[in-house]
């Protein structure tokens, strides 16, 4: 098999990690978040980014080591050195309400009362929902429905757009179809 690699991206809460963790665990892919390159680990998390060109190290190290990669997340602003390795890029649209809800569910999960009033995590939740709800109306200047629409142009690979409110099983069926064909 030639070597295949998918980029899922979106919007915060759209379903890009979740449909492509399914899609791995479906298809045996390697699974890739970009925020496991983009953030240090610290505590509280999502507070320190690493260096782009460690980003980008780390990154192409993985993609190299697997024949069938899958890539979740967004990667505009600092990951266009990788678009020549994609072989299918998936946009993933989701409801801007049905998003927020997915985040605040996630990171309760996560974080627990950590994100509640007087917790050390509320204020940084507060201003990542406010973010995250900007995504449809944002400009340029910020990971939005607007950059990513740009960010596209660049893209020499197959694209594909999901409605992340539809069920996994239904969004791995077209995605397969769409590999399968490819071959």
């Amino acid at each position: 098999m030639a070597k295949q690699v998918i980029h899922i991206y979106g919007a915060s809460g759209s379903g890009t990690s979740t449909i492509g963790r399914f899609l791995c665990d479906k298809s045996g892919y390697f699974f890739m978040d970009t925020d496991d390159y983009f953030w240090e680990p610290t505590n509280p998390p999502y507070t320190t980014k690493r260096a782009v060109s460690d980003r980008i190290a780390k990154m192409k190290s993985d993609i190299e080591k697997y024949d069938t990669v899958v890539i979740s997340g967004s990667l505009v602003d600092w990951g266009d050195v990788l678009i020549p390795f994609f072989t299918l890029a998936i946009c993933v649209n989701t409801d801007t309400a049905i998003r927020i809800e997915r985040l605040k569910k996630r990171e309760r999960a996560h974080f627990g009362n950590r994100i509640d009033v007087g917790g050390d995590m509320y204020e940084n939740h507060q201003k990542f929902l406010e973010w995250a709800a900007s995504y449809d109306d944002g400009g340029l200047d910020m990971r939005s429905k607007a950059k990513h629409d740009e960010w596209e142009k660049l893209l020499t690979c197959p694209q594909i757009i999901l409605d992340g409110s539809l069920p996994l099983e239904e969004s791995f069926e077209r995605i397969r179809k769409i590999l399968v064909a490819a071959r």
